[in-house]
């Protein structure tokens, strides 16, 4: 029993290491996301109430775009009225925020 505890003891540290990241750094990432996220919503939102219309892309709000993954959050306008801000976190974890509802969902679904 004793020459298995060194790997018993790595294969703790191992799984406590994945939870910490799991739980705690992915939690804190996906609320640095929403954040920045939130703050793109309102400077749309602002945006729409002093020109009347929505910006046709993010560098209209002061948002600068260098490629997909830089902001890592999207924005697109649907219809005149409505747009949808987003971001994907993880595999399959898509964030939207619909501007239909003011609300964040979890899935892409036609605005209303």
């Amino acid at each position: 029993m004793s020459k298995y505890k060194p790997v018993l003891g790595a294969m703790a540290f191992l799984v406590v290491i994945f939870c910490y990241w799991f739980f705690y750094l992915r939690n804190a990432e996906g609320n640095k996301l929403r954040k920045e996220s939130n703050a793109i919503v309102a400077k749309i939102e602002d945006y729409k109430k002093t020109n009347g219309r929505l910006p046709s892309k993010l560098e209209e709000v002061g948002i600068n775009v260098i490629d997909e993954a830089n902001p890592p959050i999207n924005y697109a306008q649907l219809g005149m009225d409505g747009y949808m801000v987003w971001y994907s976190f993880g595999f399959d974890d898509d964030n939207i925020y619909y501007s239909d509802t003011k609300q964040w969902e979890s899935s892409f679904r036609k605005v209303k």
